[in-house]
C-alpha cells in the first residue's frame, strides 16, 4: 500500500503544526484529577511504642500519568512520601495533625519531596485528592 506523503516548505507552517501539537501534547498532561479519598478520620495514641497504621484508604476518580501518597502536616508541609497509606507507622509522627492526600501530576513536577511544602512548593501540572 503506498502512501502520499505532503511535503510543506514554509516555515511558517511547519512553526503553526508544532505549536498547535505542542499544545494538545499540553493540554493532554494537564487532564490530571487526584481523586476524592474514600476514609475516616483515625486517632491514635503515638508514641507508645504500638504501631499506629491506617487501613482501607482508597482513591476513587483520580486521573494522570503519575500518582503519589502525600503525608503532611496541617500547614501542608511534607513529612513523607509512601507506598501506600498503609506503609506509615504514625507511631514516631508525635502528637498532632497528620493528613493523608494521593497527588496526580504530568512528567516533570518540581518539589515533590520531603521537607517542601506540598501546598505552596510543588511546580508543575498536579491535582492534589480533596
Amino acid at each position: 500500500m503506498k502512501r502520499k506523503l505532503h511535503y510543506y516548505k514554509s516555515p511558517k507552517l511547519f512553526v503553526l503544526m508544532f505549536t498547535l501539537l505542542s499544545g494538545m501534547y499540553a493540554w493532554s498532561q494537564s487532564s490530571v484529577n487526584g481523586g476524592t479519598l474514600n476514609e475516616e478520620p483515625f486517632h491514635f495514641c503515638v508514641g507508645d511504642g504500638e504501631e499506629d497504621r491506617v487501613s482501607r484508604v482508597s482513591v476513587e476518580g483520580a486521573k494522570g500519568p503519575n500518582s503519589q501518597w502525600v503525608v503532611t502536616d496541617e500547614q501542608g508541609n511534607i513529612l513523607g512520601l509512601p507506598p501506600t497509606p498503609e506503609a506509615v507507622n504514625f507511631d514516631g509522627a508525635g502528637a498532632g495533625v497528620c493528613l493523608i492526600w494521593h497527588l496526580s501530576y504530568a512528567d516533570g513536577l518540581e518539589g515533590l519531596e520531603a521537607g517542601n511544602n506540598a501546598l505552596t512548593d510543588l511546580v508543575g501540572t498536579y491535582d492534589l485528592s480533596d
